[in-house]
């Protein structure tokens, strides 16, 4: 008798659900049970080849050289076999694995006998296919395109987009380990940031007459520029003011990437009531790919969703480079949306620094009202005598070294990043 897989003995709660529906009350190789809907492995191939077959194909062959004195060259397929990515789609590793298997490789209707080139081999290796690039194609490129060349000010296409993407940010959460307990803890992607808040802002500072003007009125100075002076940035359009902030003072300094010997002066504000923002650390890890079912109805959206969320906040990290600020149009129209647009509005957004390691970033959206000073625009005060001053000494890269392999047909390829052996590099005035 085939082996068979009841819903009680699936792992996979969506997967149990189809086997509700269409199983047979056949006896379950797990449980040895005839009392739940089962299905057999026969009929589990059939319902997973297609699904494999949209998220998986054959791996390229690449070309390695031998370790040591061995200088031979190795043709290695990149990718894992068909029992491992079998056991990721059905979601456990079940005693009946070499039958499902076969039952994949006979779903597909080949015979290689007759000249058929299978797809299916459990001698091959597959890999995932590139599904981040799907919702870039059909979701981010158009909005982009129409942001930059027809519709400006009001984009349908943007609209839409971050009505999905954040329809429903106020239930995501995720797990996160604090530096006082090894346990992950249950977070929400939203975060209510309580009034007395410690925020940091940095400004270079070029001459002793700015020196003394930041002395003077430091929240002027170093706080966020009046509108007409306002330059467009990852969250702003230009005269639009954001107030953009550190969670400590080393990350607002680096993130002005001065050079050797700038002198910067920093100040540390304070929250003067509670802010609601967005923390996008979280957001782009709330849609965990272990944690959703190839079964379930939305899994492509899903992927699609958390390959955009990790795009925006990748994004709104990095600095603006010069020619190519129109890629921000969309960052910038997010914000809008957020602080304006959402039924729950946000004070700002939270993001991690691509200029400090482990630096945190938060952006304060305006007050809707029109000429209120800064500390009420946005809600943060000046920490009296928290002025500091610091020349810059010494700037330090960190390097990671990255394995490569080359194809056949010459595509290059990144094989793994090899971060044991990381290296830090200063750089020293003195060498120059």
């Amino acid at each position: 008798m085939d082996s068979a897989l009841c819903s009680q003995c699936s792992t996979d709660k969506f997967l149990a659900s189809i086997i509700d529906a269409q199983g047979e009350l056949i006896e379950c190789s797990i449980c040895s049970k005839d009392v739940n809907k089962a299905m057999s492995v026969e009929d589990l191939g059939k319902l997973i080849e297609p699904i494999l077959r949209e998220h998986f194909e054959p791996g390229d062959i690449v070309h390695r050289i031998g370790e040591g004195d061995d200088d031979r060259v190795y043709d290695d397929q990149q990718g894992d076999d068909m029992a491992f990515i079998v056991q990721s789609v059905i979601g456990d590793n079940y005693p009946f694995e070499d039958e499902l298997v076969d039952a994949v490789c006979a779903a597909e209707d080949c015979d290689p006998r007759s000249g058929d080139e299978c797809f299916w081999d459990s001698t091959t290796n597959y890999v995932e296919t590139r599904t981040a690039i799907a919702p870039l194609e059909k979701h981010w490129h158009p909005t982009l395109a129409e942001l930059k060349t027809t519709r400006r000010f009001y984009s349908p296409l943007a609209k839409k987009l971050f009505d999905a993407l954040f329809a429903d940010v106020e239930t995501l959460y995720c797990y996160e380990r604090s530096s006082s307990s090894l346990k992950a803890a249950k977070v929400p992607v939203v975060r209510i940031i309580p009034k007395g808040r410690r925020l940091y802002r940095a400004r270079i500072c070029l001459s002793t007459e700015m020196l003394q003007q930041i002395a003077d009125d430091p929240l002027t100075h170093v706080g966020p520029p009046p509108a007409a002076a306002t330059r467009a940035g990852r969250m702003n359009a230009e005269g639009i003011t954001v107030l953009y902030t550190s969670l400590n003072r080393a990350t607002a300094v680096a993130e002005l990437r001065p050079a050797i010997g700038n002198d910067v002066v920093s100040i540390r504000l304070k929250t003067t009531r509670q802010l609601r923002l967005l923390d996008f650390g979280r957001f782009e890890k709330a849609r965990p790919r272990k944690q959703l079912s190839y079964f379930q109805p939305d899994f492509n959206a899903q992927i699609e969703m958390s390959a955009l969320s990790k795009r925006l906040h990748k994004l709104i990290s990095m600095p603006i480079v010069p020619g190519k600020e129109s890629d921000y149009l969309i960052t910038q129209n997010m914000a809008e949306y957020l602080a304006h647009v959402h039924p729950l509005r946000f004070d700002g957004v939270i993001f991690q620094s691509a200029q400090k390691l482990g630096g945190i970033n938060a952006v304060i959206f305006s007050d809707d009202e029109y000429f209120l000073p800064a500390s009420e625009a946005f809600r943060v005060a000046y920490v009296k005598d928290s002025l500091k001053m610091q020349r810059v000494g010494s700037v330090s890269y960190r390097l990671t070294p990255i394995a490569l392999a080359k194809t056949r047909k010459g595509k290059v390829h990144v094989l793994e990043v090899l971060g044991e052996d990381d290296e830090s590099i200063d750089i020293d005035p003195s060498g120059f």
